[in-house]
């Protein structure tokens, strides 16, 4: 709510060097957003690995974060490319993102080698080179930490109503996934994810 809609409404409105503008006030957004976004991450899972210490969750407090920030870089360059009208480019980065996680859980899977730790790292490495292809792809891209707070009010005044809305969809849509696996078991809801995506 706060980045992609916005993004794809405004970034098509806008030509020329305030299109330029635009665009790296948002990608500043944005990498503040998916650094903030990777800290609560490794927040929170420290936390459930000293609450819940049988978990093991501790090898996995840097794993899950780079994966988010990773992931989160993927989706902004995604929506910046179908925002620029370049679709092409957009199945480009997805295919970097996803294909080689297809092939190497299909190997893994097949020789009976796939763990949670080898899983995030094939995640994140794909979507750190989908991340690459998507800065590489775009010959502008800067950062200003000083136009942070202007696109913030900004994007908060367009996406407020709307934060709600993806809060609520966002809880209703993983509590759905959290009960099948009370109540069907994990695989369940690994058969859900992945054909989700």
């Amino acid at each position: 709510s706060l980045i992609g809609l916005p993004l794809i409404n405004f970034g098509t409105n806008t030509q020329g060097k305030e299109s330029e503008k635009f665009f790296s006030n948002m990608f500043s957004f944005h990498l503040v957003y998916a650094v903030a976004a990777a800290l609560l991450t490794s927040l929170f899972v420290w936390l459930l690995g000293m609450t819940f210490p049988k978990w093991e969750l501790n090898e996995l407090c840097l794993l899950i974060p780079l994966c988010t920030f990773f992931f989160l870089n993927h989706e902004y360059f995604r929506k910046r490319f179908f925002t620029k009208s370049q679709p092409n480019k957009a199945l480009i980065l997805d295919a970097i993102a996803y294909l080689p996680q297809v092939i190497s859980f299909t190997i893994l899977g097949v020789i009976n080698s796939l763990s949670v730790h080898l899983a995030l790292i094939i995640v994140s490495v794909s979507f750190l080179l989908s991340s690459l292809f998507g800065l590489w792809s775009h010959s502008k891209v800067t950062f200003s930490l000083n136009n942070v707070i202007p696109i913030i009010r900004n994007q908060w005044n367009f996406s407020r109503w709307l934060l709600s809305s993806s809060i609520i969809h966002w809880l209703t849509g993983n509590l759905f996934l959290v009960a099948v696996g009370a109540t069907i078991g994990t695989s369940a809801v690994g058969a859900i994810k992945i054909i989700q995506n």
